[in-house]
C-alpha cells in the first residue's frame, strides 16, 4: 500500500484519468456509462489488487481511535512537554490528521519504530477510493462530472 498526496480537482485531471486509466481499473470497458464510471471511481478501497490500494491521510480522525493505539509505557517515557502536547491535541473529539504540520509534530513525539507511532500513523490513514486518491478524503465524482469529462464540447 502506498501513501499518496491528493491533488486539486479539475476537469482536465478527470479527463486524463478516464482517458489514461493509470491504475487499469477498466474505464474503457464501461464506455460512456457515466454512472458506472463514477461508481467505480467512488468505490473504496480501489478495486485493484489486494495490498496495492492507495492510502491517504484522513482529514480528521476520531480522537478515541488515536488514543486507543497509545502504549502506556511509551507515553510514560515521554518528556512532560510531549505529554502536555498529547493532552492538548487529544482534548478535542477529532484530530486534524490531514494537516501535514500536525502529523510532523505528532511524529516527533514518539521515536521511529515505537508501537504508538505506528498505531497513530495507521489510525490516521485509510484505503482510498480512486477519487479520494486523486482529490482527497471524502471526494466523490458525480456522474455529471464524468459525462462532462467525456464530452468536453458540452462544458
Amino acid at each position: 500500500m502506498a501513501i499518496v498526496t491528493p491533488g486539486t480537482y479539475s476537469m482536465s485531471a478527470l479527463m486524463s484519468e478516464l482517458t489514461n486509466d493509470p491504475k487499469a481499473l477498466g474505464y474503457a470497458a464501461m464506455g460512456q456509462n457515466s454512472d458506472a464510471l463514477a461508481n467505480l471511481m467512488n468505490t473504496a478501497p480501489e478495486p485493484i489488487a489486494a495490498g496495492q490500494q492507495e492510502q491517504i491521510y484522513r482529514n480528521y480522525a476520531d480522537t478515541r481511535d488515536l488514543v486507543s493505539g497509545l502504549i502506556l509505557t511509551e507515553v510514560a517515557a515521554l518528556t512532560q512537554a510531549n505529554r502536555d502536547y498529547l493532552s492538548m491535541v487529544f482534548s478535542t473529539a477529532q484530530v486534524k490528521t490531514g494537516d501535514t504540520n500536525l502529523r510532523t509534530q505528532m511524529g516527533s513525539v514518539f521515536a521511529a519504530g515505537t508501537t504508538s507511532r505506528t498505531n497513530l500513523t495507521n489510525a490516521a490513514q485509510k484505503s482510498a477510493s480512486r477519487a479520494e486518491a486523486l482529490w482527497g478524503d471524502g471526494f466523490r465524482v458525480t456522474a455529471q462530472q464524468v459525462y462532462l469529462a467525456q464530452h468536453p464540447a458540452e462544458q
